[in-house]
């Protein structure tokens, strides 16, 4: 559901390096909506979100994952993980290995949207804004 304050989770690996690049434009979109963004850079750390948001009757609308972590669970297991708590999820797959079989077929690994890296302000908020007004 797209509203005024769309509640949304980035997880990314590259926290460490440049905090939670997307989460920043994504509260500076200047769109007409605003989201609340929640960022995570370990699998663990999203399922928690998630779980809380779930129990508090405030789930998230969205999900951004890349799919690769040093060292941690990717986006894959992450999602399947998150599925098991909400069939629902809308969770979107993001990585510059546009050759791994998630990013070839996002869907049949039960993502619903794709962002390949890199990616420009304007694609991200495009990317979103679908995910957002997705209803499947």
């Amino acid at each position: 559901m797209l509203d005024n304050q769309s509640e949304i989770i980035v997880k990314s690996a590259r926290r460490a390096r440049n905090p939670a690049l997307a989460p920043r434009s994504l509260k500076r979109s200047g769109a007409a909506y605003d989201y609340n963004v929640k960022s995570a850079s370990r699998a663990l750390e999203v399922i928690e979100l998630f779980n809380l948001a779930q129990k508090a009757g405030r789930p998230f609308d969205a999900l951004i994952m890349d799919l690769h972590v040093k060292n941690g669970m990717g986006g894959v297991e992450t999602l399947s993980r998150l599925l098991e708590i909400d069939p629902g999820v809308k969770a979107m797959v993001s990585s510059a290995d546009t050759n791994h079989p998630a990013m070839l077929n996002h869907k049949s690994f039960g993502f619903k949207g794709l962002l390949p890296k890199p990616y420009s302000f304007k694609e991200l908020k495009q990317e979103v804004h679908s995910l957002l007004l997705e209803t499947e």
